[in-house]
């Protein structure tokens, strides 16, 4: 445990997680993990660059 505290610590977060999500009742999980909030927006893709090569090549 000396050689990499940070892993244990990582991996005793990720079963106290997992035992609260399995004490949820599946819909409740299902509204909590579906949130607003919770996940950042996905960004809009940017402008087209006139460099980049088309999606399919034109007949």
């Amino acid at each position: 445990m000396r050689s990499a505290p940070g892993t244990y610590i990582w991996l005793a977060a990720l079963l106290v997680t997992t035992v609260v999500m399995r004490q949820m009742s599946p819909g409740f999980e299902d509204e909590f993990l579906r949130r607003p909030g919770l996940l950042p927006p996905h960004p809009e893709p940017g402008p087209r660059l006139e460099s980049e090569e088309p999606a399919l090549p034109r007949p």
